[in-house]
This record gives C-alpha cells, structure tokens and sequence, in this order.
C-alpha cells in the first residue's frame, strides 16, 4: 500500500512539471554573446529567465542568480526553463567533455522532485553528432545534480547547448525545492588547462561553503 501511494505520488509530481506555464517570451541573457580563454558563446538565452546570467571562468559558465528558480506548495508548485546557447571552441583548442553541476536545497526527498536534461548537438560543417544524456540528483535537504558528457566531435568547433530543468513540489505540507546555481564546465583536451577544470568545481564548492 505505501509503494502504491507513493508511486501515485511520483506520478502526481510528474504531471504538475508538465503542466508548468511557461513564459510568453524568452529571456536573452544581458551578456548573451561573449568569450573566455577555451570557447565563446552566442545566443544565450532561456525560455523563462530563471538562471539568470552567466558569469564565465576560462572554461566554464556559471549561473548564481537564480533566486526566482523554486516551486512551493500551494501557489507555485512546478516550475521548469530551458537554456540554450552556442559555444564555438577557440582556434588551438579542443573542447572533449561538457559537465552540469547542479545544487539546491529542498524540505523533503520524498515530496519534490528535480529532472534535468543536457542535449548538445554538433553545428560543425559536416557532422550530425546529437548527444542527450539525464543528469542524477541526490540528497536532502541539500542537493545536488551532476552529469557529464563526453563530446566526440572528431575536430568539431561548434556545438549548441539545450538545458532543461523541472521542478517540483507536492501540493500540500508545506514543501518546497530551490535552485541555488548551476555550472557548466567545458573539458579542454588533455593538458590543456587542467588543473583550471578541477579548480572552477572546488573553487566554488568553496564559495558555497563559506556563504
């Protein structure tokens, strides 16, 4: 009987993401073109603006602002955006992995739920490399997210960059889930900056941590 609530409950939760309204109108990010050391970007934008703007790293984007990325019982229990963005790999550099950190808090592993989503596809002349992979989330009341994505472009420059979240709430008791950030790291080719690629997730574990 308990299996049988609590998969009634999944499947409850499951629906309210697929019923979240959407946004009238994408969001550019204010810095929506750009570039860093290992890549550039274009064309960053999300459905709902419930990222926020990116701050970049020489290989990485990361995404602090977002505040307004929750769902809650009662008023607002499912919220969902999608971001999207082109990234073209610097002349002598190889880009040969993309990894989605995740993290968050939320009142109870039961009664929310978090699905991510990473879809890439390679913009090189040429090439129809598509690669979808589902990022996996644990813990409570603080969580975390991660996926990471080996990118076989065979000398490919440019790809575009789909990333979807949903998140939910269970109707009642007060529950609750929230997004605190999202980073998205770029893997340059062996000894190409690597020391750089670890230090970006430490660096901001750190940050975390004292906050």
């Amino acid at each position: 009987m308990k299996h049988s609530i609590r998969y009634r409950l999944v499947a409850a939760l499951g629906a309210l993401a697929l019923a979240a309204v959407p946004a009238s109108a994408v969001v550019n990010w204010s810095n929506d073109f750009g570039s860093s050391t290992v890549f550039s970007w274009a064309g960053g934008y999300e459905d709902n603006g419930y990222f926020g703007d990116p701050v970049p790293t020489p290989n990485s984007l990361i995404f602090n602002h977002t505040e307004n990325f929750f769902a809650t019982s009662g008023s607002r229990p499912a919220t969902n955006d999608v971001l999207h963005v082109t990234i073209t790999v610097q002349p002598g550099y190889q880009i040969t992995g993309v990894t989605i950190n995740e993290f968050g808090t939320r009142s109870s592993l039961n009664f929310t739920t978090i699905q991510g989503t990473l879809h890439v596809t390679d913009l090189t002349v040429g090439s129809t490399d598509t690669f979808t992979s589902s990022l996996a989330y644990v813990g409570a009341p603080a969580w975390t997210g991660t996926v990471t994505q080996a990118v076989s472009f065979n000398g490919g420059t440019i790809f575009h960059i789909d990333l979807t979240n949903n998140l939910t709430a269970a109707p009642f008791g007060g529950q609750s889930i929230a997004k605190s950030g999202v980073e998205i790291i770029f893997t340059p080719a062996p000894g190409v900056l690597a020391p750089l690629a670890g230090g970006t997730v430490l660096t901001l574990a750190g940050r975390r941590r004292r906050r």
